[in-house]
């Protein structure tokens, strides 16, 4: 009997929605424009996001060591360091591969290196970080301990770029997180009154249907499940539009940047983003419709 009462009550919701095709229309459009502003907000948080986590896995620690270390000492050291919980991996680079890789970058010019006495660079160990200790606080705290450590001579860590890093980082995120909370009141505020809007619009109708005895589960639930489908549309034609036009202009731009050496891949939402933007439109549509009819009866 509930699963017929539930039947019939999408049933009614999709006639409502066939019988009232143009309020029905506006209503979604105003769902999907709200929810693509949202989408391609959110779209330019995930990517950007993504590029600062990229430069944060840049940061790094090298410890320079002795010259009169032997070689027990050196993974003496190596196994002390990868045994650190803030350290997430440790390469060695020894003195014959720090002179080649100064070679490298200085190209052409590398040649007046060879006066040099082989060996004249210090080994060194390339010390990349935990995610939650990529910041300058946490990445001062290690080189002062690292320094302590017998056998490293010198610690590098390009404190300057590293502060200003975090600051930006902290900065970004804090104003991102108060643009997206202000965007997400204001659409769902924008999403309730479109629903409330379109049913107010048929109040006349609901006042019939209580004069003639249908009960309250009768006029209400097709409304419900109506709101619920203008929400999951709304969203869906939002994410749509979205799509089309990340494959007319971003992906190019992606290409585009990856050209000029900047290495931002700017990707489309994740199956999970866009999950959860859809069922947050059914969800809004649903509770719009609830509120309204709750508002319709004090009134």
């Amino acid at each position: 009997m509930a699963l017929y009462r539930l039947t019939s009550s999408f049933r009614r919701g999709f006639q409502l929605i066939r019988q009232n095709a143009v309020i029905n229309v506006m209503a979604v459009g105003t769902v999907a424009l709200s929810f693509l502003i949202f989408s391609a907000f959110f779209l330019i948080f995930q990517n950007l996001n993504g590029f600062l986590e990229a430069w944060e896995k840049r940061i790094q620690i090298i410890a320079y060591l002795a010259d009169d270390l032997g070689a027990k000492r050196i993974e003496e050291i190596r196994v002390a360091l990868v045994d650190m919980p803030e350290i997430e991996s440790v390469r060695f680079v020894s003195k014959e591969e720090a002179m080649a890789i100064v070679k490298k970058h200085l190209g052409s010019q590398g040649r007046i290196l060879d006066a040099l006495t082989p060996g004249v660079l210090p080994a060194s160990f390339e010390i990349r970080l935990e995610r939650p200790y990529r910041n300058s606080d946490q990445v001062r705290r290690l080189a002062s301990r690292l320094k302590d450590t017998g056998g490293i001579s010198d610690i590098q860590y390009g404190q300057q770029w590293i502060d200003r890093f975090s600051v930006f980082v902290d900065v970004y995120r804090f104003s991102t997180l108060l643009l997206g909370l202000l965007l997400s009141v204001a659409i769902a505020f924008i999403v309730s009154n479109a629903i409330r809007l379109s049913i107010y619009s048929r109040r006349e109708e609901l006042e019939i249907m209580r004069l003639v005895g249908a009960t309250t589960g009768f006029i209400k639930v097709p409304f419900y499940v109506e709101g619920g489908l203008q929400g999951l549309m709304g969203s869906s034609v939002s994410l749509g539009i979205l799509f089309l036009l990340y494959l007319l202009f971003l992906s190019e731009l992606s290409r585009k940047l990856q050209f000029y050496g900047l290495f931002m891949d700017i990707r489309f939402l994740t199956p999970g983003a866009v999950v959860s933007i859809i069922t947050g439109g059914g969800l809004l549509g649903f509770l719009g419709s609830f509120f309204s009819l709750v508002r319709l009866k004090e009134n």
